[in-house]
């Protein structure tokens, strides 16, 4: 069923007014949301700010692409109840944007010193991919430079960028994740034809390798964290159905290979927060779930299913996947020209962590757009 969103009650001011769990536009929306239920959180024109204008890319030429081209997942702060979402066009411009649930606006937050702004031949990020990841106890985020060991740090409670030490090396798009239970940062990607799984560790700032010698595809690859399982599942890559998971221990191994391909411009690869089983969305319209506990995928009905393009042959282009762990539904960012919108599915029923009863913090900092 896709349950269209009307309008809720708010239930404080906005602009820093303290909300209640149950008093939030996001929250409303998903307490309405039953297993296998879609709605629409925002779309363009309805004042929340989530329009074509934020998400494009520009360059000299021309403003001819979006940020969400060529990446799949955004970061959810359960502390400040924000979505964060760093991506870049085709050789255009980076930007990062952010949702607050407080205000239940999108806004674009000061683009940081290292990456590329309005101009020509720029690389930096090269665009999203899964070069990005959140430390969810602090909102701090990461951010990866194709085809380096460079990743930056964004600290939320000075929103203010610094370079971590430089880590390995690996293929031009990869993926990064955080680790809670490992105290740190992965990063999982390929060198010379192999996988490769590093960690940086805040508490030493050192990076330190995992794992080698993995078969993935060459790039594109994909890293999501499971936080009822506490295991990363990653891997996939241009061409692979190869999947591993890597647990608290360090320990990696090979998982059920996937039914479709993994990877950036293959799929959405997320998880569900509640339930802790992993979504895919395949480019050719299929729907599947993993389960980690039984090392089994199950194919799903696609049918209805609002996050796929209908005119496209590549029906997962331009969409990001940000698990919302406060509510028990995953948002998805989503490009649809003048109908652009953000969409939330709750996937599994009530066996989501317990209620979160802390407001979330008013928006500081940002630049309405």
């Amino acid at each position: 069923m896709f349950r269209r969103l009307g309008t809720l009650a708010m239930a404080s001011l906005l602009g820093g007014a303290a909300l209640s769990a149950a008093a939030s536009t996001l929250g409303d929306a998903a307490a309405q949301l039953g297993a296998g239920q879609w709605t629409v959180l925002n779309r363009s024109g309805d004042g929340a700010g989530f329009d074509y204008k934020l998400i494009e890319s520009c360059q000299p030429s021309g403003c001819n692409d979006t940020i969400l081209n060529y990446a799949d997942k955004g970061q959810w702060n359960p502390n400040t109840r924000e979505i964060e979402f760093l991506g870049k066009g085709h050789m255009a411009e980076h930007k990062h944007i952010s949702y607050s649930e407080a205000s239940n606006r999108w806004v674009t937050r000061p683009r940081p010193g290292w990456a590329c702004g309005v101009s020509a031949n720029c690389y930096g990020m090269i665009h999203g991919y899964e070069h990005s990841a959140m430390n969810p106890a602090s909102g701090d985020m990461y951010a990866r430079l194709a085809s380096s060991g460079t990743v930056y740090k964004w600290t939320r409670a000075t929103q203010s960028w610094s370079q971590l030490p430089n880590g390995p090396s690996l293929e031009v798009a990869i993926a990064i994740e955080y680790f809670p239970e490992m105290g740190g940062l992965l990063m999982v990607g390929t060198r010379n034809g192999t996988g490769e799984v590093h960690l940086y560790r805040e508490s030493t700032g050192n990076w330190t390798q995992l794992a080698g010698g993995l078969g993935m595809g060459p790039y594109h690859n994909v890293a999501s964290y499971n936080p009822v399982h506490k295991v990363v599942v990653f891997g996939g890559g241009n061409g692979s159905t190869q999947l591993y998971k890597v647990d608290s221990s360090g320990k990696v191994g090979a998982i059920a290979a996937a039914p479709v391909g993994v990877g950036i411009m293959q799929s959405v690869f997320t998880v569900d927060p509640a339930s802790g089983r992993h979504l895919l969305f395949g480019s050719g319209g299929g729907f599947y779930e993993y389960d980690v506990a039984g090392n089994r995928w199950s194919t799903l009905s696609s049918a209805g299913v609002p996050l796929f393009r209908t005119n496209d042959s590549n029906r997962i282009w331009m969409r990001v996947a940000v698990p919302v762990s406060t509510h028990g539904v995953v948002a998805f960012l989503s490009e649809e020209g003048a109908n652009t919108r953000v969409l939330l599915y709750r996937h599994a029923a009530s066996v989501a962590a317990p209620a979160d009863t802390t407001p979330p913090a008013a928006p500081s900092g940002l630049t309405i757009r």
